[in-house]
Order: C-alpha cells, then structure tokens, then sequence
C-alpha cells in the first residue's frame, strides 16, 4: 500500500453514499518554527477520489490526525486540496512551499519512475 501524507491539513464529513472521501476543512494546523511559520494540511484535510471505497483507501479517523492515507489497490489516483490565501497572509508566508511524504510498502508493485 501507498501510505500520502501532505505537509498541510484539511476536512469536511461526507455522506456515507458518496465514494469519494471530501475533505475534513478542520484538519489544518498552523505552528511557528526555527524557520518560519508553517501551514500542515493532514491527510483528512484532502479530498480523495474514491476515497470511501474500502477496497481502495483507508483514511485515517477524525481522532488519528496524524495517520497517513492508505491507498490500498490503485484504482483512481485523484487527491486535490485548497487553501484560502487569507490564511498563508494572516501568516505572512511570502513563498509557501507544499510538499508531500510518500512511502511504499514492502509487498507494492507497479510503481516505477
């Protein structure tokens, strides 16, 4: 499995109908480092396409904040997020910089480049 954890948080409920995960908005997190401020959006901050199926992803709980996303078996690889600019200025972040840690398992296949 394909373990995703971005650099900045995101989140929103959704409906137990619909496949793809939307993102909880309040799985963001602001902090001041050696280095400046910072804007972590989480996992469950990020909209993931057929992210409610199971068979696909497993996304991290509202109490596992730091939890990866698990994608399980590629299907569709879609993951999109936002964030309003109001917040990088409240923060005076002049240059963000987005990042993203991604890991794979032992046992995963298919994945060259």
């Amino acid at each position: 499995p394909l373990s995703l954890i971005s650099q900045i948080p995101f989140s929103c409920p959704m409906t137990s109908n619909n496949p793809h995960y939307e993102a909880d908005r309040k799985a963001i997190e602001k902090k001041e480092t050696s280095e400046g401020k910072e804007v972590i959006i989480r996992p469950r901050r990020l909209d993931i396409v057929w992210g409610n199926d199971t068979r696909y992803w497993r996304v991290p709980l509202p109490n596992q904040m730091d939890k990866p996303a698990e994608l399980l078996q590629v299907c569709w690889l879609e993951v999109t997020s936002s964030i309003d600019l109001k917040v990088l200025n409240s923060l005076s972040i002049k240059k963000p910089q987005i990042g993203f840690k991604l890991s794979l398992s032992s046992d995963a296949f298919g994945w060259s480049g």
